[in-house]
């Protein structure tokens, strides 16, 4: 999880401080460490599913919302919105223990909010919907994990 943390703060970082549109990672097959599959054993690395965390559900068209308040130490957020109302928020847990985050959504906020993991026993897994109420969800982030946050209107 640790190269994967590292592509994560890469991709955040382009993201909300270089205000790029797009990221990108060309190495996909290599022996060893390096690329998004691994060659020797024959595994597609955390990389590929960090990228996936962002990939799969910030889509063309979305747009990047600002986010204030106070994140835990190790705590790193991004969220997006689309024209359907649909809220994405990417959460990165550096730490080596379990962080709480609790996420207000201010506007037309969604009713439910699937979370998809990915940390070095998951990869994008879907968990349980996280209610809702009064803009607010709450959430404990796994150890040295990324996590997806979808909710629709």
């Amino acid at each position: 999880m640790g190269s994967a943390l590292r592509i994560e703060a890469l991709i955040h970082d382009a993201l909300t401080i270089s205000n790029m549109n797009a990221w990108h990672y060309w190495w996909v097959y290599g022996s060893g460490n390096g690329g998004l599959y691994n060659t020797d054993s024959k595994v597609w690395s955390k990389r590929l599913w960090i990228m996936g965390n962002y990939a799969r559900f910030v889509r063309p068209g979305y747009q990047r919302v600002s986010t204030s308040g106070t994140l835990p130490s190790g705590v790193r957020i991004v969220a997006f919105h689309n024209s359907d109302g649909t809220v994405v928020v990417v959460a990165a847990n550096t730490n080596s223990s379990t962080s709480n985050l609790s996420v207000f959504i201010s506007g037309a906020a969604p009713c439910t909010m699937t979370p998809y993991v990915t940390s070095s026993s998951a990869s994008l897994a879907s968990q349980s919907t996280v209610s809702v109420s009064g803009s607010r969800f709450t959430f404990s982030l796994g150890a040295q994990s990324v996590t997806t946050f979808v909710g629709k209107p």
